[in-house]
């Protein structure tokens, strides 16, 4: 019995009816896929329930169409047309979703952005689904015109060449648009400094201290929570020089009640407890697929608070200023992530435990302390 074998093309001009396409489908691919992880990992788009699932057809074509260049096998061309096919046919569905052709109500979205609000637009302008659509309609047109296989090894350097440069681009585009939004914090911050610092904002240390880190806070999320005890030595151990702001920044679902819940507390004197009970207990409380802050009620019973007066003020107008008042200095300041961090007004520019000492100890210096 004879083994299956792939089937092998004769002759250039065949080689080249099967090669041709299918690089341009890989390149299309490559593109979207870079484009994708841009929008979401760098720019900060949330990506929709519906873009995920694009993002699931596309990101296989491109190992699937490369594999297909190296070595050239009929097969990859009908691996790789089902995927295509079903990413046309969700980012065409999604594409009628944000011209509100489909109602935005019959689509799985309850996690991140609205399938159907400008967020998924790119420069305010052109809809990703629309460039989805395109990219997988291109992908699917030059799937068809590939028609059969062949192999040449000097192609290879071809897609070797195409893929370091879309890498070199991705990069370039990274750093660009990292320094361009450093900038912009920057500004921001300049401009709105009256927003880093509001009369009702928790403060830890010394209140006259002359360095002041400003951190918005989300009391649901994991990397707060790991850097909450991180910020809190640094001010234990600067002997009265710096002190912490807590700004809220509820981003994550559930987390606008746990504020207030807190901010109840604060009414009475017991942020600081409230806040440490609530950050031990975040894995149950916090769950960002069913979170039920609530339950933060139950681990501050016994702290000391007038719990029907504290309930009666979370649920009041006050706190529900004081919310929308850190929500909108979130805004102008420009702040998109959590923990977000100033240090007398200079934004921390690179993440990081390090990063964050390195500024406050920059800042001691600025202020004259040894």
């Amino acid at each position: 019995m004879s083994g299956r074998h792939p089937i092998t093309l004769h002759g250039d001009g065949r080689h080249a009816a099967f090669w041709t396409p299918l690089f341009l489908a890989w390149l299309l691919a490559l593109v979207a896929t870079a484009g994708a992880l841009f929008l979401g990992e760098v720019m900060g788009k949330t990506p929709c329930v519906l873009c995920w699932y694009q993002r699931i057809a596309m990101f296989p074509l491109v190992l699937v169409l490369g594999m297909g260049l190296f070595a050239p096998d009929a097969r990859s061309v009908r691996y790789a047309l089902p995927l295509a096919g079903v990413g046309w046919g969700i980012a065409a569905y999604h594409l009628l979703v944000f011209w509100g052709v489909v109602s935005e109500g019959l689509v799985p979205c309850g996690k991140g952005s609205s399938c159907a609000d400008a967020d998924v637009q790119v420069a305010g302008v052109v809809p990703i689904p629309l460039l989805s659509l395109a990219a997988f309609t291109g992908i699917l047109v030059a799937l068809w015109m590939a028609s059969a296989e062949g192999k040449n090894m000097s192609r290879k350097w071809i897609v070797l060449g195409t893929a370091l440069a879309v890498v070199l681009a991705f990069v370039a585009g990274v750093a660009v648009f990292t320094n361009r939004s450093n900038q912009e914090v920057k500004q921001a911050a300049q401009i709105n400094s009256d927003a880093l610092v509001r009369p009702h904002s928790p403060v830890f240390g010394n209140p006259a201290a002359k360095v002041t880190i400003v951190e918005f806070f989300d009391p649901s999320c994991e990397t707060c929570r790991a850097f909450y005890p991180i910020v809190k030595r640094m001010v234990n151990a600067s002997f009265g020089q710096v002190r912490l702001v807590v700004r809220n920044a509820p981003l994550h679902q559930g987390s606008d009640t746990a504020v207030k819940i807190l901010e109840a507390a604060r009414q009475q004197g017991k942020y600081w407890e409230a806040l440490e009970r609530a950050l031990a207990a975040q894995p149950q409380w916090a769950a960002h697929d069913r979170p039920q802050p609530d339950m933060i009620w139950d681990l501050i019973g016994d702290i000391g608070l007038d719990m029907v007066k504290a309930k009666a003020d979370a649920k009041g107008p006050a706190i529900e200023q004081l919310l929308r008042q850190d929500i909108a200095d979130m805004q102008a300041l420009k702040v998109d992530r959590t923990p977000g961090f100033f240090v007398n007004g200079t934004p921390l520019r690179e993440f990081g435990e390090a990063q964050l000492k390195a500024l406050v100890e920059q800042e001691i210096k600025k202020a004259g302390n040894p």
